[in-house]
Formats: structure tokens, C-alpha cells, sequence
């Protein structure tokens, strides 16, 4: 994929264009080989903003610094425009806790059936002991390749309580997303826009890492205790962790409604920063 993503950023580059990489994450990369293309290819853009400081350390060893800046993604600034009501939608009871939650196909062979088979160990444990209900929410959609929904199917199949579980069957818009998310009482996310998108709803989250910008942005906010890599999820660990995310959830919404404005408004910053950046070029 490394050719692929890089070629239109080389021809911006030899066209003369001004090209920014926008409120993204770099890496991680497989060989010195990619490290070589990157780096070749990432010291000739205009400016480079990254959302998390790992990519920052990384693409510094790679000698790229003159044209980085801090940001925040973008997701942050998503508000949602619908008005919702999704236990009403979805026909869940009004006294049950409701946990959103999230999954993907990511790992090979046995390591995700594992992965699948914790999480649904520790949706039926917290079905049992909480009175809560789950309910599976597809960030991304797809009519072929990657599409959660296939995912949460095959977690709920393996589930005991399955009953107390709902499949979004559908195929939501992100704002559609958002309102879905606003009426949480709490998230288990694998999909990392999952989580921004309950985190600036003020929902308290325990994210599951695949890669480093899910532990660089919760670091960010300081969240470093709500984060899992999905190497080491176990149905135990999850368990343990949802029942401190429980009991913790009112601190932690306090915390959210304290830390995330700011955060936001520093998401407003990117713009100003093409802008600064895209006016020396045109001075020049």
C-alpha cells in the first residue's frame, strides 16, 4: 500500500501543487525500505499534521521535522444533526444500562476468533451481572471487503445472551452515527472514530487499540488507563475492565465534560495552519 498512498503525494509534489496531509497518523511500517519511500517522499510536502505525538517520534527518526505540526483529528469536530432517540429506535428498555460496541476484522485466523470470542464472553458477562443491553454499531460499511457488520454477527452468534443484543443492520450516515452514539451509557470501541464520536458526546469509553494513534489520542486526553491492544484482549481482561469503566462512569463523564471543549477547539487550529502555511508559499 506504501506506492499506492505515496504516488499522488509525489506527483502534487513535482506538479508544484501545495499539499498537506491533513490530521493524519504515519505508520506503523514494515521494513527500511518503506521507512526510505516515506521519508523521500514526506520531506517534499508542504505541511504534515499529525494527531497524535507517535507519529511525531516516528517520522522524527525518519529525519522528517521541518514541515510537521500538532493537530487534532478532525473527527472531534463532528456534531450530530439528528435528533434521535435510539432506544425508542432500536426498542431497547429504558432501564437497561446500554453499551455500544464496536468491532472489526483486523487480526489473522485464530488471534481473531479469539479476539471475537472475548468480546462476546464479556458482553454476556455484563448482560448477566448489570442488567445491560448491547448494541453492535457499524462505523464502517462496506457492499464488499470491510464491513463491520459481519464482525458483530459472528460476535452475537457466540453469544449466550444474544437476546439482549441489537445489530444496527443498517447502513448509517456518520451523522446517523453520531446520534447513535449520544445515547450511550457506555462503549467498548474497537473502531477508533467510534470512540472520538462517543467521547465528544461525553459517553465513557474503553477503546480497543489496533494501532498506535487509538493509545497516542487517549493519551492525549488522558485516558491512558481506558486502553486495551487487541493482542491482549481476553474475555477476563475485558470483563474487568467494563466493570471498573462502570463504576467509574460518572468520574469519568466529569472528566470528559472538563477536558474534551478544549481539546475540540484545538481541532478548529488546523485550518489556520494551512492557511499560514499556503500563504508563505504564495509570498515566496
Amino acid at each position: 500500500n506504501i506506492p499506492l498512498i505515496l504516488h499522488p503525494l509525489l506527483f502534487g509534489y513535482i506538479l508544484r501543487k501545495p499539499t498537506v496531509l491533513y490530521s493524519q497518523s504515519v505508520g506503523p511500517f514494515q521494513n527500511q525500505l518503506e521507512c526510505k519511500m516515506v521519508a523521500f517522499v514526506l520531506r517534499r510536502m508542504t505541511l504534515i499534521l499529525l494527531r497524535e505525538d507517535k507519529s511525531v517520534a516516528l517520522l522524527a527518526k525518519l529525519g522528517v521535522t521541518g514541515n510537521v505540526e500538532r493537530a487534532v483529528d478532525s473527527g472531534f469536530l463532528l456534531k450530530n444533526k439528528h435528533n434521535l432517540n435510539v432506544r425508542n429506535k432500536y426498542k431497547i428498555p429504558a432501564n437497561k444500562m446500554l453499551i455500544g460496541v464496536t468491532v472489526r476484522s483486523w487480526l489473522s485466523g485464530s488471534q481473531q476468533t479469539k479476539y471475537e470470542q472475548a468480546v462476546a464472553k464479556a458482553l454476556d458477562w455484563m448482560i448477566a451481572n448489570t442488567e445491560a443491553h448491547i448494541l453492535f454499531v457499524p462505523q464502517v460499511t462496506a457492499a464488499k471487503g470491510d464491513d463491520d457488520r459481519l464482525v458483530s454477527r459472528r460476535v452475537r452468534q457466540q453469544m449466550v445472551h444474544a437476546k439482549a443484543a441489537t445489530l444496527v443492520k443498517d447502513t448509517p450516515d456518520h451523522h446517523q452515527i453520531k446520534a447513535i452514539y449520544d445515547g450511550l451509557d457506555m462503549l467498548l470501541g474497537t473502531r477508533f472514530h467510534s470512540v472520538i464520536f462517543s467521547l465528544t458526546s461525553f459517553v465513557p469509553v474503553l477503546a480497543i487499540e489496533y494501532e498506535h494513534k487509538t493509545s497516542g489520542i487517549m493519551h492525549d486526553l488522558g485516558l491512558d488507563n481506558w486502553v486495551i491492544k487487541i493482542e491482549h484482549v481476553t474475555g477476563r481482561k475485558l470483563i474487568e475492565m467494563l466493570q471498573k469503566l462502570q463504576c467509574d462512569s460518572g468520574e469519568y463523564r466529569e472528566y470528559l465534560h472538563k477536558t474534551v471543549p478544549a481539546y475540540v477547539q484545538k481541532a478548529n487550529e488546523a485550518a489556520d495552519l494551512m492557511a499560514l502555511s499556503y500563504n508563505r508559499i504564495v509570498e515566496v
